[in-house]
């Protein structure tokens, strides 16, 4: 059984723009800053989405309001891939916090019977 949580694609979107606002506030771009400063050769954490967007503001190409406008894209065409890869490879049962006040309950009593069906 695998449970997936969505919600319609505006709210996903406002969830990831408010998620990069909150690690810009944690210091995301110090630490951006560090592993642009240290890179060496061609290490996979160079390519991970939240360093690569600001290499070109470090390297005066870019500013920092385009760099985390680049963030931001990246995410969201990032978790839209996520979610067409479960759609379409996974048997999904699909539940939406946002609309369901009773999502956690019902998704708990799906799982109970998911194990009784098991047994």
């Amino acid at each position: 059984m695998i449970i997936g949580l969505n919600s319609d694609r505006e709210a996903i979107y406002q969830r990831i723009n408010q998620r990069v606002d909150l690690m810009m506030e944690a210091g995301l771009l110090e630490e951006a800053r560090f592993v642009y400063e240290h890179r060496a050769g061609e290490h996979q954490v160079l390519q991970a989405i939240g360093y690569k967007e600001f290499f070109p503001y470090f390297a005066g190409e870019a500013s920092l309001e385009a760099c985390v406008t680049a963030l931001k894209t990246a995410s969201r065409r990032y978790a839209k891939r996520q979610l067409t890869y479960f759609r379409n490879k996974l048997p999904v049962e699909w539940y939406d916090p946002l609309t369901d006040p009773n999502c956690a309950d019902r998704i708990a009593v799906r799982i109970e019977e998911w194990m009784n069906e098991e047994k």
